[in-house]
């Protein structure tokens, strides 16, 4: 296993992306880069990394998106404007706003003080009884 660097492989998938957009590589063989990524780390435990930050969330974000890209349901597609932002996004040309959510696959991520403070914006919705 690989050391988890995100800067290294922010710098890898920025280098996808522009095989992509540049149709040195089709849309499957981006989705299954970004595959390879979520697995290469959906087993690891995500205490052994080191903290979370922004780059991680705008890289996962990007991830995530990319598994999606052109698939179904229509209504949820990733498009190429979606990949260009994600981009524009990893190069720091843009910011993305801070509602744009993605954490690391990793095992007990839900464990972690990003996580944990995320999930305290999140309202709790109380059933009540009639």
């Amino acid at each position: 296993m690989n050391k988890y660097n995100i800067g290294i492989m922010k710098d890898e998938l920025i280098k996808e992306i522009e095989k992509y957009l540049s149709h040195k590589i089709m849309d499957n063989e981006l989705r299954e880069y970004a595959l390879s990524q979520f697995y290469r780390w959906d087993s690891v435990d995500d205490a052994t990394l080191p903290p979370s930050n922004d780059v991680d969330r705008i890289y996962w974000l990007a991830i995530y998106d990319i598994i999606h890209f052109h698939n179904e349901p229509k209504e949820i597609d990733i498009v190429d404007e979606d990949i260009q932002m994600h981009y524009k996004s990893l190069l720091g040309l843009i910011k993305l706003p801070k509602s744009y959510i993605a954490f690391r696959p990793t095992k007990n991520q839900e464990q972690s003080e990003e996580y944990i403070n995320w999930q305290k914006l999140i309202p709790i919705k109380k059933n009540k009884l009639p």
